[in-house]
């Protein structure tokens, strides 16, 4: 217990040197930028999003004609991005927007491929054409991650814990592993009945205790 309550310090104090300027573990803008992206995005679904099953062909063509119709508004617009927000809050279907009213920060793989490419291929300030998806048709507007970073600070704490993950996970698979002949000889048995009896869930006899008993 005190070497997991000890690694877990570690590991803490580990992201905050990532964050703490002048560390020689900090993280900078553009590592950042190599960790996560930023994006929000309109999703008109064609899918029912409590099943998962297809809509109907007379409801997704009439969702169909919604999501070119909001593309179009944008691509004509002086101002798409402020534009983007409002039908993000009037069109959009996605069920977590209440709770990410700007968007998604991610790190790669969280997302599905489909809207993960069409936002690596997009610059900062760009709005993507439809992006279709399992789920429906996506309308991805990708934003700066640094100034989602400090909009959201908890963000930036878990791209540098994810960026250490990636680190100690690179360290185990190029890690050589030994052992001696002290693990092969090991009791599993014994090592358990100890640790119940440490814990006081078992007594020196081998009987569990009751809670009376306690």
């Amino acid at each position: 217990v005190e070497r997991l309550m000890t690694v877990t310090y570690l590991r803490d104090a580990i992201v905050e040197e990532m964050m703490r300027e002048g560390s020689n573990l900090f993280i900078t803008e553009e590592g950042y930028n190599d960790l996560g992206y930023y994006a929000d995005h309109i999703l008109i679904a064609m899918v029912d999003l409590d099943s998962g099953m297809p809509l109907n062909s007379d409801k997704i063509e009439e969702k169909t004609k919604l999501a070119e119709d909001i593309l179009i508004r944008l691509q004509a617009s002086e101002d798409p991005i402020a534009l983007f927000a409002e039908l993000a809050d009037k069109h959009s279907e996605d069920t977590g927007r209440k709770t990410n009213p700007t968007g998604y920060i991610f790190t790669p793989g969280t997302m599905v491929a489909e809207f993960e490419n069409a936002v690596a291929a997009l610059e900062v300030g760009q709005i993507s054409g439809l992006v279709k998806s399992t789920y429906g048709y996506h309308i991805i507007l990708r934003r700066d991650l640094m100034e989602g970073l400090e909009a959201y600070p908890d963000q930036k704490a878990m791209l540098a814990e994810a960026y250490m993950t990636t680190m100690v996970n690179s360290l185990i698979a190029n890690s050589s592993v030994s052992t001696t002949d002290a693990l092969t000889g090991i009791d599993l048995n014994q090592v358990y009945n100890t640790y119940m009896v440490k814990t006081g869930q078992r007594n020196t006899s081998g009987t569990n205790v009751t809670p009376t008993d306690k």
